[in-house]
């Protein structure tokens, strides 16, 4: 949006660097009309950046639609070069879609540094309701549950704020609370609905 680059500029102007900049954004990308967003940020005191991203490769670009996930990648280590002291975490949105991936995708961004652990926030997905948790079979939810688990051992140590461990264990008590695989017939109505609209496959 224009009003966002105006905004920053006009506080540029009036010296007030000092103000808090805080993003939801779904980082691809950082370049309009010339001026690079990471060339603004490097200004002010105190930015942070949150990530709306919610798998890694394939399966980021297909939750995400038109999403491009080498650019994504680009954009992380662009602004780890030019701007190392903003603050900057993955926003995760957890569904059914994203179930089995998250764990994956959170460690490959903090073994390559894009990340550290514990800059990994969890928001579990409550609407629609057939992309829920809750709609997993049983035995698939006790598949997600091991994985959590021994992810949970993985994450813990390197979790000084607590926040992405509680947001697993939160997604574990989400899950088993209620059995919602009534939906299911229509989660897989979706996909084929999905897959036929943009030439994909789900599965």
């Amino acid at each position: 949006m224009v009003e966002h680059y105006t905004l920053l500029q006009e506080l540029l102007r009036r010296g007030r660097t000092d103000v808090r900049l805080n993003y939801n954004t779904n980082f691809t990308k950082l370049v309009f009309k010339h001026t690079d967003i990471l060339d603004l940020w490097n200004q002010f005191d105190c930015v942070s950046v949150g990530a709306s991203l919610d798998a890694n490769w394939k399966r980021g670009e297909l939750m995400r639609y038109g999403l491009d996930w080498k650019e994504i990648i680009t954009n992380r280590e662009r602004m780890l070069e030019k701007c190392p002291t903003v603050d900057f975490f993955i926003s995760t949105t957890l569904s059914i879609m994203n179930s089995y991936n998250i764990v994956d995708f959170h460690k490959e961004w903090t073994d390559r540094g894009l990340i550290k652990a514990q800059d990994f926030n969890i928001n579990i997905l409550l609407d629609p309701e057939y992309y829920r948790l809750d709609v997993l079979p049983k035995e698939m939810k006790n598949e997600i549950v091991k994985l959590y688990e021994k992810h949970i051992v993985w994450l813990e140590p390197q979790d000084s704020l607590s926040r992405a461990t509680q947001g697993f264990k939160s997604a574990i008590n989400y899950m088993q609370a209620t059995d919602n695989s009534k939906l299911i017939p229509e989660l897989l109505k979706k996909f084929d609905q999905l897959d036929k609209h943009r030439e994909e496959n789900f599965f």
